[in-house]
């Protein structure tokens, strides 16, 4: 027996073709479906955002049409005679359809699709490979386009709506961009094996007065961070290169152009950096973060793209 207002099962059946009505009759089957699997009117009425009676006419209209008693009424209740039963498996089967169709369809947008990727040219080498095969073996369809760009123009890029998703080290002005942190790493020095101060377990701003250094100051927001630092210490740093790139700064590093402060590397598990690699006091932690346009939706192809970025960004050594 169906209750005609019966209370709310515990796990509600939701019709699972959305707003799929590609025909009128398909909203009166899928009313007698709703009333069938949920138990009761109102139940039904909930879950198709109707009126109860409106849901009570549309059983008797579907009743006329077919020509057969769905129901027997008796006292408020609703009884599904064998007729209704029987009709009742047809209609199952093409709720089940429609759910498989829509299922494809989400699958599709999935499976589909171009990304636009713009990233730092510090994570090519190990990051982005390593994110990126995974995520293209798992989405066959989907096109991606690389950029390597500066970290201002990474940013500049999603925010202009030019990329889809951007990879930098943060921290990142919020601006017109959504922040997706995958990692934190803290700052580092990269030393010359032959220079003195290669040995020290850690280096602070006392420690590389009067160094030649290769780093960033003001922009990005960490080279502001890093000479606010010497800037408390009384020591006023020798800036002999300008860079914000880690991979070069490292590169000049070992080619004896000075010591390089910068976020770290990403490397492989099995790839050793060719400098010593120690760590800067007081210590200054930086993201690794991804970022998405505001003003859009991020499509689960981008979503699922930024998750093995994350995978990535803690499975990989870091300088």
């Amino acid at each position: 027996m169906l209750a005609e207002n019966a209370a709310t099962p515990a796990n509600p059946i939701v019709p699972p073709w959305g707003s799929f009505r590609p025909h009128m009759n398909v909203r009166y089957l899928e009313v007698f479906w709703a009333v069938m699997r949920s138990g009761n009117q109102r139940e039904a009425a909930r879950l198709l955002g109707l009126s109860q009676p409106a849901v009570s006419k549309m059983l008797r209209y579907t009743e006329t049409q077919i020509g057969v008693l769905l129901f027997r009424r008796s006292k408020g209740r609703l009884q599904p005679t064998p007729e209704g039963e029987v009709f009742f498996k047809a209609v199952d089967g093409i709720f089940t359809r429609l759910d498989a169709a829509a299922r494809l369809a989400r699958d599709l947008r999935r499976l589909t699709g171009q990304i636009t990727f713009a990233a730092i040219p510090g994570f090519s080498a190990a990051l982005i490979p390593d994110a990126l095969g995974r995520f293209l073996e798992q989405h066959r369809m989907v096109r991606v386009g690389v950029k390597i760009l500066p970290p201002a123009e990474v940013v500049a890029r999603v925010a202009d709506s030019q990329a889809d998703v951007g990879l930098t080290f943060g921290p990142v002005e919020p601006g017109l961009v959504d922040i997706h942190v995958l990692h934190e790493v803290a700052m580092t020095c990269a030393v010359p094996r032959a220079h003195p101060l290669s040995a020290r377990a850690s280096l602070g701003p006392a420690d590389l007065d009067g160094e030649r250094l290769i780093t960033a100051t003001e922009r990005p927001l960490w080279g502001k961070a890093l000479e606010a630092a010497f800037a408390a210490a009384g020591v006023l740093p020798h800036i002999a290169v300008e860079c914000t790139q880690s991979d070069l700064a490292c590169a000049m590093a070992e080619a004896g152009a000075g010591i390089a402060i910068v976020p770290p590397v990403p490397l492989r598990p099995d790839t050793a950096m060719a400098t010593s690699v120690i760590p800067f006091l007081p210590a200054i932690r930086v993201g690794v973060v991804a970022v998405t346009n505001r003003s859009r939706p991020v499509p689960s192809s981008v979503a699922s793209l930024i998750a093995e970025l994350k995978i990535s960004a803690h499975g990989l050594a870091w300088g």
